[in-house]
């Protein structure tokens, strides 16, 4: 027994120390390598933006919009307004003057009245103008709020799928951890099972010595 290497409780507990380090930190390697194979970035799904280019080309098609009617649009209703107005003129001038030939008004009692009736022409045609102008304005105006509602709905979307993405991500960070913290708790019972054996060694060395 005098010539058997007998290693000092401290020296053994050192060891196991370093060696239960050596352990947790292979483990949480072990761990760390596999929650990257299984949580691998966006393998829980994300959300794409597979919207983004019809959201575009609708905010372009709003914003178009507010420049109110067109050339095209303007010059289509002056037509239907002045056609419309010239007919009923064209009308009630013959009327009227079959009304003076019936009572035999002539001259500038004829023409007074029929200058009456184009002054009342030309008050519709300012009419007609006038509810142009204010059609162009609130198509301007409608547009506008649709624009701001697009807008607010696309910023909504988008904010929606960004918290839906982070949330994806943090799950698959959490997994990740979680693998690897897990990994960790394996090795903890067969260390701690192998610190006792050398705590009970330990003690049963120093109360051999005090024999």
């Amino acid at each position: 027994m005098g010539g058997e290497a007998r290693i000092k409780p401290e020296v053994r507990s050192k060891v196991l120390l370093e060696q239960a380090k050596k352990g947790r930190a292979e483990d949480l390697a072990a761990g760390r390598a596999r929650g990257e194979e299984v949580f691998t970035e966006g393998v829980l799904g994300r959300l794409e933006s597979g919207r983004a280019q019809e959201i575009a080309n609708l905010i372009n098609q709003r914003q178009a919009q507010t420049a109110g009617l067109t050339p095209e649009e303007q010059a289509n209703f002056r037509s239907q307004a002045l056609g419309g107005i010239q007919r009923a003129q064209q009308g009630q001038q013959r009327q009227l003057q079959a009304q003076l030939g019936a009572r035999g008004i002539r001259g500038g009692a004829a023409g007074g009245a029929l200058g009456q009736l184009g002054q009342e022409g030309l008050r519709q045609q300012a009419l007609a103008e006038q509810n142009i102008f204010t059609q162009n304005i609130d198509r301007r105006r409608q547009a506008m709020d649709a624009l701001e509602k697009t807008i607010a709905g696309a910023r909504a979307e988008e904010l929606g799928r960004g918290q839906f993405n982070i949330g994806q991500q943090n799950k698959e960070l959490q997994g990740r951890l979680a693998t690897e913290l897990g990994y960790g708790q394996l090795g903890v019972g067969e260390r701690s099972a192998v610190g006792q054996q050398a705590a009970n060694e330990a003690a049963a060395q120093r109360s051999g010595d005090k024999k």
